[in-house]
């Protein structure tokens, strides 16, 4: 990921649009939203919006980087959208959602054998439902 460009136009050909590739080691104090110490960890927000080889628009870029203050030992979470107005604080809500989602689907696969449950058809619905082996 790159940083968007803000240096003068070189005069010819395209303007650059990728500049100072991302160091998730030393991200910007500019882009810093919020700061939190916790049980020795310190947990900092990052977001920036940030250009990526593989996706034609600036991303929204948040990053939360947890720092154990006895070990000095760093965690980083990367969350993204295409979405250039949505907040820090709404992004990661909607991560925190989308993988309560997933884990519900897995505890539905796993305790209640959903795994093998598939409808590929509304006849197959209906016939199932007149033999009495789905039951809703």
């Amino acid at each position: 990921m790159y940083l968007p460009y803000t240096g003068p136009y070189a005069g010819r050909g395209p303007y650059r649009k990728y500049g100072e590739r991302l160091d998730y080691r030393h991200l910007p104090a500019a882009y810093r939203k919020a700061s939190v110490i916790a049980d020795n960890i310190q947990t900092d927000t990052y977001q920036m919006p940030v250009w990526h080889e593989s996706f034609p628009a600036l991303l929204n870029v948040v990053i939360l980087v947890k720092t154990n203050l006895k070990t000095g030992a760093q965690a980083h979470v990367i969350l993204f959208s295409s979405d250039l107005t949505l907040s820090y604080e709404k992004l990661v809500d909607y991560y925190s959602l989308r993988f309560q989602i997933e884990f519900n689907f897995r505890d539905a696969k796993q305790y209640w054998g959903l795994d093998d449950f598939r409808l590929y058809s509304p006849a197959r619905t209906d016939a199932g439902l007149a033999l009495g082996s789905v039951k809703v």
